[in-house]
């Protein structure tokens, strides 16, 4: 069977796409669109996709709907060029926006041939956005969503799948339980995409200056980081750093120098039901978390003793921290990661049978 695996971002920043290659690479031929956006090198094609079409044009993360439309229009006529020419059995469509774009071809030629793997919701506060969503679920073969908070939105004969943000990663550098790095400084750790400025700029003034922590930034550094970065410079905060970006098999290296993950962000529409890699990372590296209060993941940490939620403007933000890191109880802790994992594993596992069975249909 051919299949192609329609992304909408650089390989770089869909590490979820690897789930398929994996499940699928051995018994199908697997075709890859991915969106350059920025003209930087990218990470490799992974190991069993044989063949790999990239749409270059550049377009910033933070920029307006009405401003990234005709881009859109232009990833939607490379991407129906490739479909047309290469004629694939099923597809996979890593986001809903790539969805959206071809939903033409989806709900008719591709009807019940391919896969929906949902994973944020981008502009579901429109109405008209939600009735395509909801059109894209219907017409599709199988159906994913990476969080309970997302089920809302979406409508499958078949039913929709827990399919959770989770990267498989070694983590045997910490031994099966969790322990601390460090007493002082706490090493406080955020990474990926750095946004949501706001916040961030909170958690800087909080900890920037406090001799008892530590705050790194890993991640893409953009306009939002530009200017954080020179936040920090102008505070005169020496014990806040910024990295740069990584790949996805470098975050064991720099989980194990890290003892709280930053997991704070603010809580609009996108985020507020989101579930995102760090939480389920957090688990992977027994490493407790700080969230957002009110958020799905606040809410998640609290009730299953992984972390501390938090709002990010209290004056007290930083002792609230410290006081949470030294209270750990290190045994009761570790089991509490255990326990989510095995339930976040079991989801995932389900999901994986319900893909490997929808390619193996005629």
């Amino acid at each position: 069977m051919k299949v192609l695996l329609l992304g909408f971002v650089r390989i770089a920043h869909m590490p979820y796409m690897y789930d398929y290659v994996s499940l699928l690479g051995r018994k199908h031929e697997l075709h890859l669109i991915s969106w350059n956006r920025n003209g930087k090198e990218d990470a490799p094609v992974p190991e069993g996709v044989s063949r790999s079409f990239v749409f270059e044009d550049h377009i910033e993360d933070a920029d307006p709907i009405q401003k990234k439309l005709p881009h859109f229009a232009r990833f939607r006529k490379f991407a129906l060029g490739v479909i047309e020419s290469e004629g694939y059995d099923r597809i996979v469509v890593l986001h809903s926006t790539p969805g959206i774009t071809i939903l033409d071809q989806l709900s008719g030629r591709y009807q019940d041939k391919y896969v929906l793997d949902y994973r944020d919701v981008s502009h579901e506060n429109f109405g008209f956005y939600r009735r395509l969503i909801l059109k894209l679920s219907q017409n599709a073969g199988l159906v994913l969503a990476s969080s309970p908070s997302y089920l809302k939105y979406l409508r499958n004969a078949g039913g929709v799948y827990l399919k959770h943000n989770l990267l498989k990663t070694p983590y045997e550098h910490r031994g099966e339980g969790a322990y601390r790095c460090s007493d002082t400084p706490i090493r406080v750790r955020y990474w990926g995409m750095i946004r949501h400025e706001r916040a961030n700029r909170a958690m800087i003034d909080a900890l920037g200056g406090d001799s008892r922590f530590e705050l790194h930034y890993n991640g893409r550094e953009e306009e939002v980081a530009i200017r954080l970065k020179r936040h920090v410079a102008q505070c005169g905060y020496g014990n806040v750093f910024f990295h740069g970006p990584y790949y996805p098999d470098e975050r064991a290296r720099f989980a194990s120098e890290t003892d709280i993950v930053h997991n704070v962000y603010e809580n609009d529409f996108v985020t507020v039901g989101a579930m995102g890699n760090k939480y389920y990372d957090a688990l992977q590296f027994r490493l407790p978390q700080i969230c957002t209060k009110g958020s799905i993941m606040g809410d998640e940490i609290e009730a299953k003793g992984l972390g501390l939620a938090v709002d990010y403007e209290s004056e007290f933000l930083a002792d609230a921290i410290a006081n949470y890191f030294t209270g750990i109880d290190l045994v009761e802790f570790s089991a509490s990661c255990a326990d989510e994992l095995a339930s976040v594993l079991a989801d995932n596992e389900r999901a994986d049978e319900a893909i490997l069975s929808f390619f193996e249909r005629v």
